[in-house]
């Protein structure tokens, strides 16, 4: 079977796996940002990070990561991170590998996931 995978791999054509053809980037923390909100915050977004328009998938983030409890935080402390990250100069559309604008991610940051 790896075999098999491999061989596929080598004969597809350049690029043909599902990656975008320009690096979309990814900031890891830098020692000012504080930990547990960053982890938060990648929390909010890594289920939109597929998603077309991420203002669609409000609802199911909210149930997914911040009502469930996710990462053993509270919706309280969810609804911090989002608002020190909004506060922040850090590129947020940059937190996680995506596709999505800046702006993007904060307008579904600012009206949608802030509890």
């Amino acid at each position: 079977m790896v075999y098999a995978l491999l061989v596929a791999l080598a004969l597809a054509p350049q690029g043909a796996a599902a990656q975008p053809n320009r690096y979309l980037g990814c900031v890891t923390p830098k020692a000012t940002v504080e930990r547990p909100t960053f982890k938060l915050r990648r929390g909010v977004m890594y289920p939109i990070i597929f998603d077309r328009n991420p203002i669609d998938s409000v609802e199911r983030v909210l149930e997914l990561v911040v009502r469930t409890r996710a990462l053993n935080a509270s919706p309280e402390q969810y609804a911090a991170a989002v608002d020190a990250a909004l506060q922040s100069d850090e590129p947020l559309a940059r937190l996680l590998p995506q596709s999505h604008s800046e702006a993007v991610i904060r307008t579904y940051l600012t009206d949608r996931v802030r509890m």
